[in-house]
């Protein structure tokens, strides 16, 4: 007969012509001699049973499957064997056990029925919701369908080959069973899934020039062998040998996935392909990839109606907590609330005490973890805001909580009777389903944002759901991080690593932590954050689950009611450490991403549309902005160990100076209008020769302070300030009334950096007036000279004879004295004279012994005269 479409070879399915003779061993339907006629069995998909053909009820021979015992040499014999009554079969296209139970059953029977029912119960629970289940799932059915047809399809051959056969022996013709399982069905499907096209899933099609590739031929076989294990309790598996044999250890199945890797054909037109289409990778292969698709969800946010922002949230901090974690798909949706928490990680190369904050997440089951241990995934703050997995897990719960209105009760149910009551919030999913908090998210729908975003970013890695695993790697080998690190990191173990590994190696790979964070994996001190340095306002900090102090009271509440052994929660206490962390992350991170992008609609509500924001965003992320543009130019010459040292000590020296100076901008706008000085040369001018009533009334008219004082022949005065550590006096003009720039902070380590709030001045202007005020109010002389009012402190009182005497005094003091000399002193009035205020010993500039000589010359002349 000649080869149809789908025949993959010619005459596989041939029958021989005369009935009655000897049956031919083929694939495909199995003659079975009954009489003169051709006997064979069938089970279709959808009555889940295997019926006996009417012919053998009608000849009184009881129905019988064959199957063919692979020999040593991995080839199967022609003639049929082991012959067996068929039983009863259930199948399952959704991936679940078959359950084959015999005609005739046995209390022992049933008991081994009932055990492996537990047993299957409780290995799809352990692996429910993973993407392995899903495939081999895909793979059964698939398997399953294709037999069905192509079984249906031997029989028309065979009935199209059996000529002049009366229809009594074709309707006896029926089809091998599905099950069980064995390497020879295997490897006829095999055969079948080698050559078909392969389809594409997007575009809902099938390509003739590409086919399945090794990869998913071996998870074929692995399908397939995971249920063949899984029933093989069952009795219609334990009469058939062959279905008790592992399927790789068939040289058939040996042979297909041999040839699959080794066929250079299909290698060439693979990469062909792929050079076409763009050479894949496995995932993002550089951080400003990375950083396009995390801003995609913030710039374009997509999602069913309301819940459109708090949907990109989720599945950005979907997309960012693996880059950082090394978490596989299934663990990364499989994170409760509870097991989220604070550490700080010690970072001794940099001091004893340096220590960091690091997320850490809590992970007791997964592929790499079967036995319930528990494991931690831990990561510390990116460099870059885009990219950062902690700031992303602030804006999720942002948007979890406060866009979506989601706030669990953390209240213990103590009516219930275990010790310390139920309590449901442990249970809550990070990532969970659209209407069940304590339901995760499915791979499915993972799958397909993922997808999305890759598709509107244009990207072509391979990975989905576990592409940001890979990227996890691969970046913090970039960085330097150690290849037993980066296994940590994604918490592979080694089998010789024994028990030390599992039980006792459980410190975090800070290393592979830092690289995958965007920092040298090698020196722990190039961990900085300028954006840490920031402090929000107490103001809005509050407006961040603002809730979280009320938590911490109503816990304390019910351990003072129900005794810390019944009410106490490390896990919730931990938990809400973790949400004042992040309610200060999450405003330093929004300053930032502020400043470059304020369209994103994410700063449309509150409290990132407030003024307050605008103001804290404004200052705080433009001067760490420049702040490190000025560090990065001051680094690029200095070597690698000495720029880690320095980086921190500039960086906080470069904010410094820039608030400085933005607070001198303000301040000189400011002072345009009050000249302070302007008007004490007014008043020298004005008051000049005025004492007692007079002076008041020309002082009520100025409105001058009463200590500043008259008589100054002459506009042109001196000044002196005779707190400041310089000898030297200073001729003053009109326009040197401006304040002096203050002194910028030097580059030391050690020294604070305060918020921009605390360096910034005051905008109230009578704040301003009065600093100003402090700053200009001088004691002015007749002479036209102008003390500091330390110099001469005036009296407060009001009688105009009194301060008329000090003036007087000091007139008397200018006439023997010079107006250097006076300002080196300070005086206090005592009994109608001014006397100066004796501190210490005087001593010689050159620090010599004085003689009588040179005391009686230094206090006859003045101070340091």
């Amino acid at each position: 007969m000649e080869k149809t479409k789908h025949s993959p070879s010619k005459g596989r399915y041939d029958f021989l012509s005369q009935p009655g003779s000897r049956p031919a061993t083929t694939y495909g339907c199995k003659k079975v001699p009954v009489g003169n006629s051709i006997n064979l069995q069938y089970s279709p998909a959808t009555t889940k049973k295997i019926f006996p053909s009417s012919s053998s009820q009608q000849s009184g021979t009881a129905p019988i499957l064959f199957t063919m015992n692979v020999n040593e040499s991995g080839h199967a014999p022609d003639i049929p064997t082991v012959p067996f009554n068929l039983p009863t079969i259930q199948t399952s296209t959704a991936g679940s056990s078959a359950l084959l139970g015999c005609t005739t059953v046995t209390p022992m029977d049933s008991l081994v029925q009932e055990t492996h029912q537990q047993r299957v119960l409780l290995q799809d629970a352990m692996i429910s919701d993973k993407g392995t289940q899903i495939a081999y799932s895909r793979h059964l059915e698939n398997y399953e369908k294709w037999w069905h047809l192509d079984q249906a399809r031997c029989i028309e051959e065979a009935k199209a080959a059996m000529i002049g056969v009366d229809d009594a022996e074709l309707s006896s013709l029926a089809p091998l069973p599905v099950h069980p399982i064995c390497a020879t069905k295997v490897a006829a499907f095999l055969e079948h899934e080698t050559t078909r096209p392969k389809k594409s899933t997007a575009e809902r099609s099938e390509s003739k020039a590409s086919c399945l590739g090794a990869s998913s031929i071996k998870q074929i076989v692995s399908a397939l062998e995971h249920y063949r294990w899984q029933w093989q309790h069952e009795p219609a598996y334990q009469n058939v040998a062959e279905s008790q044999k592992p399927l790789r250890d068939d040289i058939r199945i040996k042979t297909y996935e041999k040839s699959m890797k080794a066929s250079e054909l299909q290698q060439i037109e693979r990469m062909t392909q792929m050079k076409a289409e763009g050479m894949a990778h496995d995932s993002f292969q550089s951080s400003e990839e990375l950083s396009k698709a995390s801003m995609s969800f913030l710039i374009n946010p997509k999602g069913p109606g309301s819940s459109r922002l708090s949907t990109a949230l989720r599945n950005r901090c979907m997309l960012l907590l693996p880059t950082t974690l090394a978490t596989r798909g299934d663990n990364t949706r499989s994170i409760l609330l509870s097991n989220l928490s604070l550490r700080d990680i010690p970072l001794y190369d940099v001091s004893a005490t340096a220590k960091v904050p690091a997320l850490v997440v809590f992970s007791n089951q997964g592929k790499e973890n079967s036995s319930g241990r528990i494991d931690e995934h831990a990561g510390f703050r990116h460099s870059m805001v885009e990219n950062c997995a902690v700031g992303s897990l602030a804006f999720h719960l942002f948007g979890l909580i406060h866009l979506t209105g989601f706030k669990p009760s953390f209240a213990p149910d103590f009516n219930d009777t275990s010790q310390i009551g139920a309590r449901e919030w442990y249970n809550i999913h990070l990532f969970h389903g659209k209407d069940d908090p304590y339901g995760p998210m499915t791979y499915q729908n993972h799958r397909k944002q993922v997808n999305t975003m890759k598709k509107d970013n244009d990207l072509k890695h391979k990975k989905v759901t576990h592409d940001g695993r890979v990227y996890a790697v691969m970046q913090a080998g970039l960085m330097g991080a150690s290849v037993e690190s980066r296994m940590a990191l994604g918490l592979w173990m080694e089998a010789e690593g024994g028990s030390f590994k599992s039980c006792y190696d459980c410190g975090l790979p800070v290393d592979a932590m830092l690289g995958v964070a965007g920092f040298n994996a090698q020196r722990q001190s190039s961990y900085f954050l300028a954006c840490n340095f920031l402090e929000p306002p107490k103001e809005l900090l509050q407006q961040i689950f603002p809730w979280v102090e009320e938590e911490q009271a109503a816990l304390q509440q019910r351990i003072d009611e129900y005794g810390l052994s019944r009410a106490k929660d490390n896990t919730l206490t931990s938990f809400l450490s973790l949400l004042l962390f992040l309610r200060r992350v999450l405003l330093q991170d929004s300053a930032v991403l502020y400043s470059k992008h304020p369209e994103l609609s994410i700063f449309q509500v509150a409290p990132f549309n407030t003024t307050q924001f605008r103001e804290f965003s404004a200052t705080a992320s433009s001067v760490m902005a420049q702040a490190e543009t000025k560090v990065q130019l001051q680094l690029q010459n200095l070597p690698q160990d000495m720029a880690d040292i320095m980086r921190a000590s500039l960086m906080k020296s470069a904010m410094h100076k820039e608030e400085m100076r933005r607070s001198n901008e303000l301040l000189h706008a400011k002072m345009y209008e009050q000249m302070e000085v302007i008007r004490d040369f007014t008043a020298a001018t004005v008051l000049r020769g005025a004492y007692g009533k007079k002076r008041k009334v020309l002082e009520a008219m100025l409105s001058v302070s009463p200590s500043i004082s008259s008589d100054a022949p002459n506009t042109r005065c001196r000044f002196n300030e005779s707190c400041s550590s310089s000898n030297s006096d200073i001729e003053v003009q009109v326009h040197a009334a401006l304040p002096a720039v203050p002194t910028p902070l030097p580059s030391d380590v050690s020294a604070p950096v305060s918020s921009p709030a605390q360096l910034l001045p005051s905008s109230d202007p009578s704040d301003l007036c009065t600093q100003t005020q402090d700053i200009c109010q001088r004691v002015i002389s007749a002479t036209g000279n102008i003390y500091n009012g330390e110099i001469f402190p005036m009296s407060d009182a009001d009688a105009a004879n009194l301060k008329s005497a000090q003036h007087v005094a000091i007139q008397k003091l200018e006439d023997m004295f010079s107006f250097e000399k006076l300002a080196k002193h300070h005086f206090e009035w005592v009994d109608g004279d001014w006397l100066p205020i004796f501190d210490s010993f005087w001593t010689p500039p050159d620090k010599s012994v004085a003689s009588v000589k040179d005391f009686w010359i230094e206090n006859w002349i003045g101070k340091n005269g």
